[in-house]
């Protein structure tokens, strides 16, 4: 009955549904066969039933359009079943993340000139022990450079360094990039350190989740003048879309004097997730505080 009074999709409506296909229902080969042999037996036992009477046919002439729509729809598949949830959802997370990191970039409106300095802070006992490399700092540092050359920004990494759970020796190597102290020295084994302004965005990976050894986030609100909450709970939720557990994440996000400090997690595929999200919002802010009068 519906088919009846329904509008017909406007040309608009119509590029949008053609450009949205790959997310529509689908049905396995099988099932696909399945329904046209049904519908092609019912067809041919449709035709070898002999004609209705009159009478008959009078009294089914009062039959609801619902039985009739019906009737004629047998066989037909529903466009909305069949296909796995999952399947649902891995495609969807699959286009989300192939998303272009140059439109992402534009969203930011920063001028080409303008140079972001970029400082990554690993925080693991077991990397800064030599237990394992670290996987998360170069997978921050292969995120940037992809991002700069997508987006034609100047994004520079001026230091890396490799720290322990600990929320003295982080709150310490924040601090001596933010007050320019010199507390990240070449010389040092686990730290690389170039030119001599304070970076405008600090990067911390690890130390987020619920271990008693995870203190990030303490550490970094010890050292931060002001905190941007809402930035770091939007970036989490953002992310739990794709990883439900994202949400277990107690990132922090905040400021110290010309730099913005942001907390990651510690797996490089986290990692990368957040930063596609996260990059265009973190750089914005960043250009905002040098900026600011």
């Amino acid at each position: 009955m519906l088919r009846k009074f329904q509008a017909k999709a406007s040309q608009e409506q119509m590029e949008l549904y053609k450009k949205s296909a790959s997310h529509h229902a689908t049905h396995p080969p099988e099932v696909e066969l399945a329904a046209k042999a049904a519908k092609k037996k019912g067809s041919a036992e449709k035709a070898s039933n002999p004609a209705r009477a009159p009478s008959q046919a009078a009294k089914e002439g009062n039959a609801s359009e619902e039985k009739k729509e019906k009737a004629e729809g047998e066989g037909a598949l529903s466009d909305v079943c069949c296909r796995p949830v999952e399947e649902v959802a891995a495609a969807a997370r699959a286009s989300a993340a192939s998303l272009d990191d140059s439109l992402l970039a534009k969203k930011t409106n920063l001028p080409p000139d303008f140079q972001i300095s970029v400082a990554v802070l690993t925080v693991s006992d077991r990397a800064h022990d030599g237990v394992y490399s670290d996987e998360s700092g170069p997978a921050i540092e292969n995120a940037i450079k992809q991002y700069a050359a997508a987006s034609n920004l100047k994004l520079l990494l001026t230091a890396r360094k490799v720290v322990r759970d600990d929320v003295k020796e982080i709150s310490r190597s924040i601090k001596a990039w933010t007050d320019n102290e010199g507390g990240v020295s070449s010389k040092e084994s686990n730290a690389t350190h170039h030119g001599h302004e304070s970076p405008g965005l600090i990067l911390t990976t690890g130390g987020t989740g619920f271990s008693n050894r995870d203190v990030t986030p303490e550490a970094t609100k010890l050292v931060c003048e002001r905190l941007a909450t809402t930035l770091a709970a939007s970036i989490t939720l953002q992310s739990s879309r794709n990883e439900p557990f994202a949400l277990l994440s107690r990132a922090a996000a905040g400021i110290r004097k010309k730099s913005v400090i942001f907390n990651l997690p510690g797996r490089p595929k986290a990692v990368k997730e957040n930063l596609r999200i996260a990059l265009p919002q973190l750089l914005k802010a960043v250009y905002e505080l040098r900026n600011a009068d």
